[in-house]
């Protein structure tokens, strides 16, 4: 049996991108400058799950979660207030949990990250890597392109085809 040339988690991951794009243009239209945070911590945190976390079935509890979104603010050299992200940790919970991207843990307190979550986090990681955002939009781009094209040259095959037979 042959595999694909193409893995589909490749075509999950430019899905995910664009998931991205919608969030950070949602957030920024937003007039709310708590759900621009919420969106932002969350980012921090799939990204640090992608890439630091090592013990992946391990329940998260809240205070992990805004240690884990401190350090990686503080690795950024970006200023943020602690305050402010132990206020909207349980949003940022709940936001992770209804997109799929961790579940709640059974018998403890805490979240799981899914392997959504872990994919998304990745995407998260790449789009930190300049030459890894033109890859996407060179993807996205080209994903959209294929099959218009392709959906033209059959258009215009077809009205060739007709006039001949019309002729």
């Amino acid at each position: 049996m042959s595999s694909l040339p193409i893995k589909l988690e490749f075509f999950r991951k430019l899905e995910l991108y664009q998931e991205v794009i919608f969030e950070n243009n949602k957030s920024k239209k937003a007039g709310q400058e708590a759900l621009r945070e919420v969106w932002n911590f969350e980012k921090a945190f799939l990204e640090w799950a992608a890439t630091e976390h090592h013990h992946r079935s391990q329940p998260l509890d809240d205070a992990r979660i805004v240690e884990e979104i401190l350090n990686l603010y503080q690795k950024k050299k970006e200023a943020i207030s602690e305050t402010l992200v132990e206020k909207e940790v349980a949003n940022v919970r709940k936001n992770m949990i209804s997109r799929g991207f961790a579940k709640n843990s059974k018998g403890s307190i805490g979240i799981i990250i899914t392997k959504e979550g872990f994919l998304m986090g990745r995407v998260l990681s790449d789009l930190n890597k300049k030459r890894n955002r033109a890859f996407y939009r060179i993807f996205i781009f080209l994903t959209w392109a294929v099959p218009i094209t392709a959906s033209l040259m059959l258009f215009i095959n077809f009205f060739e085809k007709l006039i001949d037979f019309y002729n």
